[in-house]
């Protein structure tokens, strides 16, 4: 199995969802900005045959906005709320791959899912936008629990869940999971199993020295990242990928804010806390994690 990362931003954002109604928009700002260039000439040149000026006569305030985003929001129009959603909606059915009950668990706390023939892939990232260079990271099969993801550190910070809201302290929240090749109805799948994680701050710095340590120590092959730090079991999510397909998890819309109580932390729900890293610009970004499996096309259960 392969995992990448895409790296979602607003300028793929608005490259996808609004295309073309954005694309129709700019034409007509394009065309009433050419006009009041040649209205603000021809003012300027009946002023010149009349008096002498100091300099260009002032465009009158129409009230025109003065750039395109402006022009935008004064149309009433809107670019999209969060990278990925709109451009993947045509691939959101899951049916027969993930466990129906869970995902709608998953959905509520602000994650989605795709379904996405892998030789579309390549089409699919060009029309989000997604910059290069791709992170891929070669996970193999392996029962054992392991980090998938892994979001953006915080300090002290506001979960919100479809059972309430959370407060954390120092710390991310991880996606583990596991994955391993198994016999389908006709043809073999990725049996997989993932869940959120909450990784404190502590234990993060620790936990690779005690880890190694105890490998070197037992050899008993390498360890679980389920000790990593408390899981929601309630959110585990078992699935099951078809050959010729890949799995996009993304971060979902916010969910509505619960009222606010006590003192005012920063919050998001655990798709935006688990799915998100910090681009060039310093600034934190959503991304996409891809899960590609790589199979073998058949399964002999007599060991030929």
């Amino acid at each position: 199995m392969e995992l990448r990362v895409w790296a979602l931003d607003a300028t793929s954002w608005k490259r996808t969802r609004n295309n073309a109604e954005l694309e129709r928009l700019y034409g007509e700002w394009l065309a009433i900005e050419a006009q009041r260039t040649a209205d603000a000439a021809e003012t300027k040149s009946e002023s010149d045959s009349q008096r002498e000026t100091t300099g260009p006569s002032p465009v009158p305030d129409d009230g025109h906005p003065a750039t395109f985003e402006a022009f935008v929001a004064a149309r009433s129009e809107s670019t999209p709320e969060q990278p990925g959603l709109d451009a993947l909606s045509s691939y959101a059915s899951t049916r027969g791959v993930l466990d129906a009950a869970a995902e709608r668990i998953w959905i509520q706390n602000g994650l989605r899912f795709a379904l996405v023939p892998i030789e579309e892939l390549a089409a699919l990232r060009d029309a989000l936008g997604v910059p290069g260079p791709l992170e891929r990271t070669w996970w193999g099969a392996t029962t054992t629990w392991s980090h998938m993801a892994k979001g953006v550190p915080f300090s002290s910070h506001r979960i919100d869940t479809d059972a309430g809201p959370l407060i954390l302290g120092p710390g991310r929240l991880a996606l583990i999971g596991r994955a391993w090749p198994a016999p389908g109805t006709s043809d073999p799948v990725l049996r997989l199993e993932f869940c959120p994680q909450f990784i404190r701050a502590d234990d993060a710095s620790k936990s690779f020295r005690a880890r190694l340590t105890s490998r070197l120590e037992t050899d008993q092959g390498p360890p679980s990242d389920l000790d990593a730090g408390p899981v929601f079991e309630r959110l585990l999510l078992r699935g099951s990928i078809p050959l010729g397909s890949a799995l996009i998890i993304t971060a979902g819309r916010d969910a509505e804010k619960p009222q606010q109580i006590g003192p005012l932390l920063t919050g998001s729900n655990i798709g935006q806390s688990t799915l998100s890293t910090v681009g060039p610009d310093g600034q934190v970004r959503p991304v996409a994690l891809v899960v590609v499996p790589v199979l073998p096309e058949w399964f002999s259960l007599s060991g030929d």
